[in-house]
């Protein structure tokens, strides 16, 4: 075994400094700034953030001492080798046939032949368990090798002319910095040197992590493989599939000499009697990139394929369902492969007479959720049609008919989608659930904007193609990107050559990146004359009813405190809240936090009567700037319209008769419901229309002086602003079966009542009592409110606040106080969990009640039900699952005062 490598920052492979450059993204407007991690390896395949927040990248090619290896990036610099293949010996682990391995390694057949760029050493997953369980340390890598063998050597049965590609999924363990103990899941997936796919991924289905792996069709119908029987329709077959495999070895038995039923799932849709089939699903081109996480809800995997010509696709990828490719190219409907192949006239692929019609008979067929340059209307066979359809960066694309066009890969409408993943983070705005894909022919990063359920593609801003946004273009082929823990960045992986079975597009080469791998931070967006660029069609954020929610904080940086750069502040859907230009005046390093109030009663007034908006806004810094600093906030339409109405129609308030009308106030609280200390004028401000939905306030803001770093903005009508009554505080606690609510205001020459209201979400609030205010200018009064029906509340936390009402019969909201029920009471736990047979379950009654307890499987059909009586304490009942099926089911136990709900495994 080697050793692992060290390698420093100023060595052969890490060149940091090189192109290091601000990066201006002219259609979105948004500004990144991009710098070296690694740099001049032998084509980067998988680039994936480690779950010790290290960079981990496969290297694909090992025709040198440099290549086939995986790397390890650190955070705080340098890298370590933590496998090299060319060097790595240790046949004697594997449960398969040792001498296999050994033809592959063995120094008698020199160094193993590996499938160009388009496989090697590709994809690697980490096991969820990683960082969590010493135990499971584990990391699952896919490559390719060569059987090296004379002519006439049979494999399988099939005889083998020189060379045979096969590719090994492995899990390795990490100890020490260095993968070692090889385990094979699967070493009989056929490979090629065009079309491996070869990517990774880990996700649960129903609760259960499994791995799965994509192996493309083998590039059977082109190029060097021109004859090769297509074989992603064949279920026997693991060429044109995702395949998927168990993470940890099951209880099966061994089939022939070896044993790896133990790493393929009992329920895998293709497994037959006797023979087990990592096929899951099936119809696949070239799928290379992976992503999963929850969009709208649901869980949901989705997987980038390049397409032939045309039609590069993103699927939603599915247990069972069938994609297609060779005899359905794209969506189904366009027809535009109609009378054609998806390939040359003399290819293997079989002809296509209609896609609409053979997608009725398919079984279990489904459309690409989204295909790049579809082209209806035309086909395959009239590239006349295609020339109008295809014009795209003033290029028009007239093929692919004919034998001609077969050979001008940078004339077809085809992208060469490669990498994928899953925005899931907040901080760059208008982000939230964008899929991300790196292309290969013409180098470049493509965002997709998910709609609201995870099952298409929304237009974004005035974008008119459907690639949707560009980002990054070059020459180089982007291969595969990663995204940071926090979102802020993104690490691209560029191959080492510009082209690959075919010609690549001729975009500008970064020729100090070959081979290397990039960071792209996220810095915000360019500013315009005081005014910053980010487009408007980016969503404002709408706040969440009568509660201070916290959006995403920033980090300053050496680059986003730069004068010229507006840093976005997000909700955690990624809508704007506020911009900040730091021009230089808060230190890097430091942290910038947000919060955002909206009420949705009646409008706030203050003391006098006079009207203020519906949102506040906190901005906090962990440090105080050393100068002014400039704001953007951002507020609704509806916000502003709601103001200015209110204004209109009564004699005390001043009047917002236009945009311009409004006043930002500054006061130094915390996010709170309405004001709790003086609020001081904010001069110079202007507004600004941002869209057709929203308005900006622009500041100019000095907190040199402030005596805290936490500062909320108001906005409303000239003249200061003052609560109708001041409350000092307002706070609970939990005594045994009951709440005490108490709190103090200093003044209440305008108060009227208080309105004790509770919630068991934080979101929906309900009234359950009055308590009139006790008056006086000046004075101190103090109030005590017990909730004595906490017992018949579902939720384990029960928030309270107050809505304070003057004799106007205006009101306004206190903070909101959360109280965490008894931890011992009315509490679930069910052991042992996974269960065989019989299992116990242990509630914690606060009193004796009468409950019910039911169990429901994972399609919510009941299959078990009963009635116990718990008594004041610790109650144990049995529950026999003997006789049910393996799987999950959900437990739910319910009576006065108590509803719970777990999950249980039966094996």
């Amino acid at each position: 075994m080697n050793k692992p490598t060290i390698l420093l920052l100023t060595g052969i492979l890490m060149s940091l400094s090189c192109i290091s450059q601000q990066v201006d993204v002219p259609h979105t407007r948004e500004v990144f700034y991009r710098s070296n991690i690694i740099d001049n390896l032998d084509n980067p395949w998988e680039v994936t953030v480690g779950p010790d927040d290290s960079i981990w990248i496969t290297e694909s090619d090992p025709t040198n001492a440099a290549g086939y290896q995986v790397h390890r990036v650190h955070k705080n610099g340098g890298a370590t080798v933590m496998l090299n293949l060319n060097t790595f010996t240790d046949p004697v682990r594997f449960p398969a046939d040792p001498t296999r391995w050994q033809k592959k390694f063995s120094p008698v057949n020199g160094p193993p032949k590996i499938p160009g760029y388009q496989g090697g050493l590709m994809g690697l997953a980490f096991h969820p368990e990683y960082k969590s369980n010493p135990a499971k340390r584990f990391v699952y890598i896919a490559y390719g090798h060569d059987w090296v063998g004379p002519a006439g050597t049979t494999y399988n049965g099939e005889v083998v002319n020189g060379n045979l590609f096969i590719t090994w999924l492995v899990r390795f363990t990490e100890s020490g910095g260095a993968l070692i103990n090889p385990v094979a899941l699967c070493d009989t997936i056929r490979g090629s040197n065009d079309h491996n796919s070869g990517r990774l991924i880990v996700r649960p289905e129903n609760g259960i992590n499994y791995l799965y792996y994509s192996v493309g069709d083998m590039g059977a119908g082109q190029f060097d493989n021109i004859s090769r029987v297509i074989k992603a329709q064949f279920t026997n077959s693991y060429e044109g599939k995702i395949l998927r495999f168990n993470l940890d070895p099951d209880t099966d038995a061994a089939q022939g000499v070896t044993n790896y039923n133990q790493w393929i799932p009992n329920d895998n849709p293709f497994n037959q009697s006797g023979i087990q089939s990592a096929v899951w699903a099936l119809g696949i081109r070239n799928n290379q990139g992976f992503a999963y996480g929850i969009v709208g809800g649901y869980p949901r995997m989705y997987g980038s394929s390049h397409g032939p010509f045309s039609d590069d696709e993103i699927n939603e990828l599915m247990m069972g369902k069938n994609y297609g490719h060779p005899e359905i190219i794209g969506y189904s409907a366009d027809g535009n492969y109609d009378g054609a192949r998806a390939g040359p006239i003399t290819s293997s692929l079989p002809f296509i007479t209609s896609e609409s019609a053979r997608a009725l008979t398919m079984a279990n067929y489904k459309d690409p959720l989204f295909v790049n340059y579809p082209a209806p209307g035309g086909n395959l066979t009239n590239p006349a049609a295609w020339s109008v359809q295809y014009i795209y960066q003033n290029k028009t694309y007239t093929g692919p008919g004919g034998n001609t066009a077969q050979n001008r890969n940078d004339l077809w409408a085809s992208e060469g989608y490669s990498g994928l993943d899953l925005y899931t983070k907040s901080k760059i705005p208008g982000w939230k659930n964008a899929l991300l894909v790196t292309a290969l022919k013409r180098g470049r990063m493509v965002r997709m904007q998910l709609n609201a359920d995870g099952t298409g593609i929304d237009m974004v801003g005035d974008i008119a193609k459907k690639d949707t946004n560009i980002y990054f273009s070059a020459r180089n082929r982007f291969r595969d990107l990663a995204i940071s823990p926090d979102g802020a960045s993104l690490y691209i992986a560029y191959d080492k050559s510009v082209s690959t079975s075919g010609p690549s597009a001729n975009n500008p080469v970064i020729a100090s990146c070959a081979g290397c791998v990039q960071k792209y931070e996220f810095l915000g967006y360019a500013d315009s004359s005081t005014r910053s660029t980010i487009p408007t069609y980016i969503p404002i954020a709408t706040g969440k009813n009568n509660i201070c929610e916290n959006g995403d904080s920033i980090t300053v940086t050496v680059e986003n405190r730069k004068p010229g750069i507006w840093v976005p502040l997000t909700d955690t859907s990624s809508a704007i809240v506020a911009e900040v230009k730091l021009n230089n005046a808060v230190a890097a390093g430091q942290t910038i936090r947000t919060s955002v109030y909206k009420n949705t009663g009646a409008v706030r007034r203050d003391g006098l009567g006079r009207y203020y908006l519906d949102r506040n806004i906190m901005i906090k810094s962990s440090a105080v700037a050393s100068s002014n600093i400039n704001l953007r906030l951002y507020i609704s339409a509806a916000e502003y319209n709601t103001l200015s109405t209110a204004t209109q129609s009564n004699v005390a308030s001043n009047r917002v008769n236009a945009p311009g009308d409004l006043t930002l106030y500054r006061s130094e609280d915390a996010c709170r419901s309405a004001i709790l200390n003086p609020a001081t004028i904010v001069y110079g401000t202007s507004v600004d229309a941002f869209g057709a939905n929203g308005y900006v306030i622009n500041a100019s803001v000095d907190i040199t002086t402030a005596t805290t770093t936490t500062s909320s903005y108001y906005i409303g009508a000239p003249g200061h602003i003052v609560l109708p009554t001041s409350l000092f505080s307002f706070g609970g606690q939990l005594n045994t079966n009951k709440v005490d609510l108490s709190w103090t205001s200093v003044s209440e020459s305008n108060a009227a009542f208080y309105i004790v209201e509770r919630s068991a979400d934080g979101t929906d609030f309900t009234d359950i009592g009055t308590v009139n205010a006790k008056g006086g200018e000046g004075e101190t009064a103090n109030y005590l409110f017990t909730d004595r029906d906490i017992l018949n509340q579902p939720a384990p936390v029960l928030y309270y606040r107050l809505r304070m009402a003057d004799t106007g019969n205006h009101f306004t909201y206190s903070n909101i106080v959360a109280i965490v029920l008894s931890t011992g009471s009315n509490r679930m736990s069910i052991t042992p969990n996974p269960v065989i047979d019989i299992t116990s379950v242990s509630v914690n009654s606060v009193s004796d009640v009468s409950a019910t307890w039911k169990l429901t499987d994972n399609a919510g059909r009941l299959v078990m039900q009963g009635s116990v009586d718990l008594r004041k304490g610790h109650n144990y009942f049995p529950v026999n699952l003997k006789k049910l099926a393996a799987g999950i089911y959900i437990l739910e136990i319910s009576g006065k005062g108590i509803r719970q709900q777990m999950k249980v495994q039966k094996l």
